[in-house]
């Protein structure tokens, strides 16, 4: 499997769990589990803000321009999959981009607790490991 196979499935299983959040009542979308992120509303839009750290803004040297964005911002399911649909779509871009070269290209990124190394490969399973958040608490 290729890294453009593993964003797609990623993409997918992403897609799929909007369509279940999509088919609760908003209150169970919203509910604090006691997980991670609290909500399955804030985990998934955490996984949306990692990628969009990751990819749109540190491995194209943009953190500069990063905007973080308030999960109490997004109030109904349809301002998540509008969210969904800019964040797949910018991916999409980058990886029709990546050359071999960029590919396995490492870049430091220091966070509060240690240095992270990270390529667009090891990215791709940053990301799937970050969707097994939802999983956990379905």
């Amino acid at each position: 499997m290729d890294y453009q196979q593993m964003f797609e499935y990623n993409r997918l299983v992403r897609r799929s769990f909007l369509d279940v959040l999509a088919e609760l009542p908003w209150s169970e979308v919203v509910t604090d589990r006691e997980a991670s992120f609290y909500s399955l509303r804030n985990m998934f839009l955490h996984t949306l803000d990692v990628e969009e750290l990751l990819i749109h803004h540190l491995l194209q040297s943009t953190l500069q321009n990063r905007i973080k964005h308030a999960f109490d911002d997004f109030n109904d399911i349809e301002s998540i999959r509008t969210r969904t649909i800019e964040t797949d779509r910018k991916t999409e871009i980058f990886l029709e981009n990546l050359t071999p070269e960029r590919l396995n290209k490492v870049i430091e990124f220091p966070s509060r607790i240690a240095l992270h190394l990270f390529s667009p490969w090891k990215t791709c399973w940053y990301r799937i490991s970050h969707s097994s958040y939802i999983i956990a608490v379905n």
